[in-house]
């Protein structure tokens, strides 16, 4: 009967092996009971009272060691069965054969150690105190795993039990209540009081047993979904929703409450990048956080958060992509234990159980729309720390399937609002883009005026006016108005109209093709103003440098010179002459004011101001951010000079040093070579020092905070112009 049970709880059909061990049985069960009638002795011939406790047949009859062995066989036998089950099984059914094996091994062969009394050794069978060893981990696996289905057995035992007892005891009380009081005072009939009492207790009866329900699944079992009404409830939420963000949210609630687990995320498929993102989570700690369960465990913190992204080649994605079906955490535990693929071809078992115990995930359900993977339900552990069921999984992969359509319009109505933002941003840029134009051609227009106000003035002024005058006049009148004509016709010419073509090749498809070709007439007669207007501005400075040539010294070594071309000129130097060293990679911020001319040696300043600029980026090596600002205006202190700041954001000169820095031959940078000029000579700012100073007549200070970065000042004299 034992291996009978074993196997039926196995589910394996062995009729050949039963009959024999029923032949077997069945035999030593008449052998025993010709014993019993006295016929013959082949079996139990002699009972001995053992140790004052028990009694066995001692010594045994001829027939009873072949018992033994049977019995011993027939236990062998079946505990080896069932530990070749747990090597196939999987899931559900591999815990319960795994308890089932562990229950019934040590108390059969502790029960066992009584057979060896009976062979005349007196040997106390102690290990039988594993015996009931075995009925508390069947009653475990019974009710936490629902070992052969007895739960619902157990269950419908105890409705029935106490609503047979409830009945009983409210018959009982109202019966005795009717008879008792309403007999006596209101002279009622034993038989009239008896049928209101029945009449009360079916009135009692459905309330009763629902009352007994909820009570047997609360407190001694898990309750059971209504998966119908879990369907029905799912579909109707899901239709109603068009935003994405919202539908994942609706999901992951309606899932961690209605089937009561601890967390839940969901991943999306990103069509425009192919791979998969972390759209919504729920149930997960914050970052930085220690996640429950295995988290807490081994110590780790969660790192999911909502946009890590996942590739399309992820162990986990492509087995789901493959097998289209919900998998749970025990089915690929199984799987890495067996390190079988014969079965479900060339997965890596190991990788995805990593995956899932990385996203702490113990379900993972697949959602397609026809062949397309749209994104995956992690499910984290039941609240009741069950496993996932085959029903759980056909469920939860049902719901996940109706989501699909409802995911991918939701997907498509947030993609039309973010066009739709994109558009209106586009409109903006066009907007802003015209603004600047209108506002540069109007400036055009106030400059084309003031030269005309200055040409005008030119023909009226004396003829014996010097032309020193007139050069001062024009440089006063002209170069302001005219700084502003080049400089932001060409940033317009160079920079916008070049973005607005751009934005426009970029978004052809968004806009109708007449305003498409509307806009191309624009830009390109945009273009040709604006190059009209620069070689007309390049005209005018032409004529005034001429004018201004006037003044220059007849050696040739002092000039006047524009502070904000010179600057531009420095920094284009710098840039070809550092380019291995990659000064790209550096910011260069210029604040010059405009219209400020100065006497000075060009190639000298350009010297001076390209050795500041090296030196500024050689300070912030190693850095990520690394910024230099150039500012040039009129000393506030003195406005006959002009002040010029080299700013960096480099890691500072120290207090002690700053001093030194303009003595000859002192440096904080590696010698590189002997050969002159080379870096590491402590040469630039002696030389810089005595150009400014001693040439131009001016001044050059440093000024400094450690970790905050070092500002080079320089102050030259304004160029005066004689009349």
């Amino acid at each position: 009967m034992y291996l009978h049970f074993v196997l039926e709880l196995l589910q394996l059909n062995r009729p050949k092996t039963l009959f024999v061990i029923y032949t077997l049985g069945l035999i030593f069960f008449v052998l025993n009971l010709l014993d019993f009638a006295g016929i013959t002795k082949l079996f139990i011939t002699n009972v001995t009272f053992v140790f004052n406790q028990f009694y066995v047949d001692r010594p045994p009859g001829p027939t009873y060691p072949f018992f033994v062995a049977f019995f011993f066989y027939l236990v062998g036998y079946a505990h080896w069965v069932a530990a070749c089950e747990v090597k196939k099984a999987y899931g559900l059914k591999r815990v319960q054969i795994n308890y089932f094996l562990w229950a019934m091994a040590p108390a059969f062969y502790g029960g066992g150690t009584a057979f060896i009394m009976v062979f005349g050794i007196d040997f106390y069978p102690f290990p039988h105190i594993t015996v009931p060893f075995y009925p508390v981990v069947m009653t475990y696996a019974i009710l936490r795993h629902g070992l052969m289905d007895i739960e619902v057995i157990i269950r419908k035992t105890l409705v029935f039990a106490g609503l047979v007892l409830m009945v009983m005891a409210i018959v009982g009380t109202v019966t005795s209540l009717t008879q008792s009081y309403l007999g006596e005072f209101l002279n009622i009939s034993p038989t009239v009081s008896t049928i209101l009492s029945v009449l009360i207790a079916i009135l009692l009866y459905d309330p009763t047993r629902r009352l007994l329900v909820n009570l047997t699944d609360n407190y001694l079992f898990q309750k059971k979904f209504d998966y119908q009404k879990l369907l029905k409830d799912a579909s109707e939420g899901i239709s109603q929703i068009k935003s994405l963000h919202h539908l994942l949210s609706l999901v992951t609630h309606f899932i961690t409450m209605r089937i009561r687990v601890k967390s839940a995320a969901v991943l999306i498929y990103d069509t425009k990048n192919h791979y998969y993102r972390l759209a919504y989570l729920r149930g997960y700690p914050t970052v930085g956080q220690r996640a429950e369960g295995e988290g807490q465990r081994d110590g780790k913190t969660l790192w999911l958060k909502e946009g890590h992204v996942f590739p399309a080649r992820d162990p986990l994605i492509e087995y789901l992509q493959v097998k289209r079906q919900a998998i749970d955490l025990e089915r690929i535990k199984n799987r890495t234990e067996q390190k079988s693929k014969q079965q479900d071809g060339d997965y890596d078992y190991q990788a995805i159980k990593q995956r899932m115990e990385e996203f702490h995930t113990h379900c993972a359900v697949p959602s397609f729309l026809s062949d397309r993977l749209l994104g995956i339900l992690l499910l984290g552990e039941k609240k009741s720390g069950d496993i996932y069921t085959e029903e759980d999984l056909n469920v939860l992969y049902t719901i996940a399937q109706e989501s699909a359509i409802a995911i991918e319009n939701a997907r498509l109505y947030d993609e039309a609002i973010d066009k739709a933002r994109e558009l209106e941003q586009i409109n903006v840029e066009l907007n802003n883009a015209q603004t600047r134009m209108m506002r540069a051609l109007k400036e055009a227009e106030l400059a084309n005026e003031k030269l005309q106000i200055t040409q005008a003035s030119l023909i009226v002024a004396e003829k014996s006016a010097t032309m020193v005058g007139m050069a001062k006049a024009i440089g006063h009148e002209v170069n302001n108005p005219l700084s502003i004509i080049i400089g932001r016709g060409e940033a317009l010419h160079k920079y916008d109209v070049k973005k607005l073509r751009t934005i426009l090749e970029r978004d052809a498809k968004k806009l109708p093709p007449e305003d498409l070709d509307e806009l191309a007439k624009i830009a390109a007669k945009l273009d040709d103003n604006l190059a009209r207007m620069i070689r007309s501005g390049n005209r005018i400075d032409v004529a005034v440098k001429t004018l201004t040539n006037l003044l220059k010294d007849t050696k040739g070594e002092m000039h006047p010179l524009s502070l904000i071309v010179l600057c531009r000129e420095a920094i284009e130097a710098t840039r070809f002459s550092t380019y291995e060293e990659n000064i790209r990679g550096c910011e260069i911020k210029e604040s010059i004011a405009s219209n400020i001319v100065i006497m000075g040696n060009l190639e000298q300043l350009i010297q001076v101001f390209v050795n500041l600029i090296k030196n500024a980026y050689e300070a912030m090596a190693g850095q990520k951010d690394r910024q230099i600002e150039i500012q040039g205006d009129v000393d506030p202190e003195n406005p006959k000079m002009v002040q010029i700041d080299f700013m960096d954001n480099g890691r500072g000169i120290p207090p002690e040093i700053l001093p030194k820095i303009w003595m000859q031959g002192f440096t904080t940078k590696a010698r590189r070579d002997d050969s002159i000029g080379a870096a590491g000579q402590g040469q630039g700012l002696f030389v810089c020092k005595h150009m400014i100073e001693s040439i131009h007549k001016g001044t050059i200070t440093a000024e400094s905070t450690v970790g905050k970065g070092t500002t080079f000042i320089i102050r030259l004299p304004i160029a005066e112009i004689k009349e």
